[in-house]
């Protein structure tokens, strides 16, 4: 997990559906009564079901040295998809309207904010909100995420490692 963002009201994170750590991400914003704003929820665009092969990205496009974007992981990966999208069939959505609700249903203060470059995209991802998942559903999304081992990190090695750097110490001012 990275942690971006945390004030005194919310905690800010890169956070989708396959994140390992959203139990303990969640159980901090209960602890300390904050909301919690995960951006790329939909895994890059991954969990969206658009992207079913790395032909489907654009020459140049960056996620194609993402390492769950690479050759060895790509299809690997994608069977979590297919197995969200025959769930969101089942509601007659899409699966990232599927995995939005999911998240939305994890905790009250959460506001999840999946990018997009179109408005359709947009307007879809809005209505994840009215989307009604019951107990059985939201076990069977927990079972699929519990039994799937996402492969690749989330960034390529060169980037993972400014992650986690110490910010400098300020010097003190008079």
């Amino acid at each position: 997990m990275v942690l971006m963002y945390c004030s005194g009201d919310a905690l800010v994170t890169a956070l989708k559906c396959w994140c390992s750590e959203l139990g303990l991400i969640l159980a901090l914003c209960t602890e300390l009564n904050i909301g919690f704003v995960p951006y790329s929820p939909l895994g890059r665009g991954f969990l969206t079901g658009a992207i079913k092969q790395r032909s489907d990205l654009a020459a140049g496009d960056w996620r194609l040295a993402n390492p769950r974007f690479s050759e060895q992981n790509f299809t690997l990966n994608l069977q979590l998809v297919t197995q969200l999208e025959s769930l969101a069939a089942q509601h007659h959505c899409t699966s990232a309207q599927l995995a939005l609700a999911w998240l939305l249903a994890q905790h009250p203060h959460i506001a999840p904010i999946p990018g997009t470059r179109s408005v359709v995209r947009l307007e879809q991802n809005a209505t994840a909100e009215s989307i009604v998942l019951s107990q059985a559903d939201l076990d069977a999304i927990k079972g699929i995420l519990n039994r799937f081992n996402v492969q690749g990190t989330r960034y390529p090695e060169q980037a993972s490692a400014l992650l986690f750097g110490d910010t400098p110490a300020q010097a003190a001012t008079a």
